[in-house]
């Protein structure tokens, strides 16, 4: 489990699909070597280091991160790979005023950033503000319309606690202070034309995730769950619990909880997409970006990400595969067990 925000994007570096991301939105900016660049939110700096890559003599790389520790963190990748002053990172808080002036840069990126962000209109006025006026934002946020565990659907209907965790999830999973739950694709594309952007497009793509749970220490799900914020450093699911349970009613959630989850797979579902709006643009680098978003959709489509049906039963062939492996690791392979992978696949 990591333990800390900074542990958990280290992790996260090595996932494939984040690999693929970056990339894309390095595509879809279609950078000049002039260009000046702004990479907010840059975590390790994954997104401003390949931007690095496509800058000439003249272009720069800008990362800003609330963090300190990221931000010392590419400092110091920075100085072991030699990288010049075309590319720095700065300290920043996207709740206060960009410490940039008027009309700055030619490109902004966001990766998974205003996801975090309460006062997403003031971000989206100041990314309008710092960018020159033929200026465009490139955005790939992740939308949860279902980040919760629901515990309540492990029970029985008749359980006496049923109908009072079911009421309490609703209430979290809808709360308008989160973040992540008082956002949606459709809010963001209206508020970046609210803020001034002239034009902007999109696409929208469903994934599905399953989490194994077990009692392997490293599995990380009593992370997601219970102990992860969705803002780093501010409130957990746990606190968010709290304000609709006493500490011994949660104490008992927590418990029933893992004993009906234990050893069972789980799908959630979130939304991903990137989203491209300009100051201003020509027709001729509208139809550019246009097809480049074309491309892009193309080549990473898949009828099986967008068909949930479909995605269900290869998510249940890699639960089922997944399972064996665990049960031949811990010897425990027998008829109830291979019995309980056909029901996995099935039923």
């Amino acid at each position: 489990m990591p333990n800390s925000w900074f542990d958990f994007l280290i992790q996260w570096e090595d996932i494939k699909e984040l690999k693929v991301i970056v990339k894309d939105i390095v595509f879809l900016s279609d950078i000049k070597p002039d260009n000046k660049v702004l990479d907010i939110g840059t975590g390790t700096g994954r997104i401003a280091f390949e931007v690095y890559k496509n800058i000439g003599e003249k272009g720069s790389v800008t990362g800003i991160d609330f963090e300190q520790q990221n931000i010392d963190f590419c400092n110091q990748k920075c100085k072991e790979n030699g990288f010049d002053e075309n590319i720095k990172f700065l300290h920043t808080d996207l709740n206060n005023r960009l410490p940039f002036p008027d009309e700055s840069f030619d490109i902004v990126y966001s990766r998974s950033v205003l996801m975090h962000i309460e006062n997403k209109e003031h971000v989206i006025k100041e990314l309008f503000r710092v960018l020159k006026p033929n200026g465009k934002i490139l955005l790939h946020e992740v939308m949860f319309y279902d980040k919760l565990f629901r515990i309540h659907k492990f029970l029985d209907k008749n359980c006496e606690k049923y109908q009072k965790y079911k009421e309490i999830e609703e209430i979290v999973r809808n709360d308008i202070d989160d973040p992540i739950t008082n956002f949606n694709f459709y809010s963001l594309k209206k508020l970046l034309k609210s803020c001034g952007f002239k034009k902007e497009f999109s696409n929208l793509q469903k994934v599905f995730l399953s989490s194994f749970i077990s009692r392997d220490e490293s599995d990380n799900w009593s992370y997601i769950l219970y102990d992860k914020s969705t803002i780093p450093r501010k409130y957990t699911l746990k606190d968010k619990f709290l304000k609709y349970m006493t500490k011994e009613e949660y104490a008992e959630y927590e418990k029933i909880a893992k004993n009906q989850m234990l050893k069972k797979f789980v799908i959630r579902q979130s939304y991903c997409s990137n989203i491209f709006a300009a100051k201003s643009i020509s027709f001729t680098d509208y139809l550019k970006i246009l097809s480049r978003f074309l491309f892009v959709y193309l080549k990473n489509f898949q009828y099986i990400k967008n068909c949930e049906f479909l995605q269900k039963i290869i998510l249940r062939i890699e639960m089922a595969v997944n399972y064996l492996k665990l049960l031949i690791k811990e010897k425990e392979l027998d008829t109830d067990t291979i019995t309980t992978i056909l029901r996995i696949l099935f039923i």
